[in-house]
């Protein structure tokens, strides 16, 4: 990877450092900083359309941070394609470090919750399938 400096700007009218990062890829991710906090508050990934050839930007923003569990939280994210928005984000709530029991992850306990829940592929059959009419005559 190469990492340069890419320079001041400003963002939602505060000053911001970028850094850029390149991969061997071709893949160029930049990241904005505000001077004061460090904190992000933008995230920028620009590749190439493996189709097309063109070039894609997608933007994450991040704002509205507060802090939760004593870590500073955006409680707002967009991002963008191409100018495009495509998905926006507003948290009310956060948890770090919840309680969860150690065996949560093993796979007796993914089996437990599967045979509670199903899978997709039954949801979807489920939501696909004509409801049955009950009659009380």
């Amino acid at each position: 990877m190469v990492y340069r400096y890419g320079g001041a700007d400003l963002i939602d009218l505060k000053p911001v450092e970028w850094v850029e990062l390149q991969d061997r890829d071709g893949r160029t991710y930049r990241i904005a900083v505000p001077r004061e906090n460090h904190l992000m508050v933008r995230f920028t990934v620009i590749t190439k359309d493996s189709a097309s050839g063109e070039l894609m930007e997608e933007v994450t923003s991040y704002a509205n941070y507060h802090p939760i569990d004593g870590v500073e939280t955006p409680l707002q994210v967009a991002r963008t394609r191409n100018g495009r928005r495509i998905f926006q984000a507003f948290y009310d709530s956060c948890t770090y470090n919840p309680n969860l029991s150690a065996d949560f992850f093993t796979k007796a306990a993914l089996e437990r919750r599967f045979d509670e829940v199903g899978s997709r592929a039954d949801k979807k059959k489920a939501a696909t399938d004509e409801p049955q009419v009950i009659s009380d005559q």
